[in-house]
């Protein structure tokens, strides 16, 4: 859902869009058709498609969607996407999620890369269309070659994983996963690590992984395996030097992140690491191993309902 803005906050957005409004309109216009979002390059389209970015932004989702209705009877697929996520939250509308995955296809179908690897998506979780890995990688990679960030990340994933059950493809995985990474996706970045780590299509490098692992955590990554992995180097000494403290620190921002894939032994590590001065005389303790190699669908794969 997205957030809401109190009364203040939102008479603050009118004064600084009603500022910016005629002077930004070119810029956005263009930055529009430059980049596709517009089935022409009408004024008229320009300027509707921007008041009900501006309208939504200020939180009045009937007129907005009203507009995005318009615009989507011209095959505006930009539009047909806000209305597949309106419809999705229930913002100006009452939630359908039959009707968000279909504006969400109509949008898919004109072009749209961000609708292309959200339906991709959703046809590899097979939970709100029935699971078809073959349109889910034919979606992904399309949207991935557009330039649709996530889509990147996830076809990575799908070349280092069993996300959709293909053989795995170390070098690809690094190619498309760098893509992302090197745009500031955190995803993307933490996969690097992952590679780099366990030594997947490229020599193992500690030092490298953790790099990775940290700029994914700077890069605002919500998922627990870079703060995971690199509280494991932390306390391991690999690749950085030993330090218990941020061990402490990033498990805990895994247990934080409420990712149950990593939750549970972010939990385990972390009592162990605070157990370890009581229990280090003892010889036959058994030391938590590290979370094996994941062959789940990604937690961040963003248009699906509930996973």
């Amino acid at each position: 859902m997205w957030p809401k803005r109190t009364t203040a906050q939102a008479n603050i957005l009118t004064t600084k869009y009603m500022r910016k409004f005629a002077l930004d309109r070119a810029v956005q216009i263009m930055t529009l058709v430059v980049f596709g979002l517009l089935s022409s390059p009408s004024q008229s389209l320009a300027d509707s498609l921007i008041e009900a970015d501006r309208d939504f932004e200020l939180l009045n989702y009937s007129k907005a969607i009203s507009t995005y209705k318009e615009l989507a009877a011209n095959g505006n697929a930009r539009a047909e996407l806000r209305i597949a996520e309106m419809y999705r939250d229930g913002l100006g509308v009452a939630q359908d999620i039959d009707a968000s995955v279909r504006w969400l296809q109509q949008s898919a179908k004109h072009g749209n890369s961000k609708a292309q690897g959200d339906l991709g998506g959703i046809y590899a979780v097979g939970k709100l269309l029935p699971r078809d890995l073959k349109k889910a990688f034919f979606l992904i990679e399309m949207a991935a070659k557009a330039g649709d960030i996530v889509a990147q990340v996830d076809l990575g994933w799908a070349y280092m994983s069993d996300y959709l059950e293909m053989p795995p493809n170390y070098k690809l995985a690094m190619e498309w996963s760098l893509k992302a990474a090197n745009q500031g996706e955190g995803e993307g970045a933490s996969n690097v690590g992952l590679l780099c780590e366990n030594g997947w299509g490229v020599p193992v490098n500690y030092s490298e992984a953790a790099k990775w692992y940290k700029k994914a955590i700077e890069y605002g990554a919500t998922s627990a395996q870079a703060a995971f992995h690199l509280a494991d180097l932390y306390e391991k000494g690999k690749g950085v030097e030993v330090d218990i403290e941020k061990a402490k620190v990033f498990f805990q921002y895994a247990i934080d992140s409420r990712d149950d894939e990593y939750m549970d032994q972010a939990i385990i590590r972390l009592r162990f690491i605070q157990d370890a001065p009581r229990l280090k005389e003892l010889d036959d303790v058994k030391y938590p191993e590290q979370m094996p190699r994941r062959n789940k669908i990604p937690h961040y794969r963003h248009f699906d309902i509930n996973g």
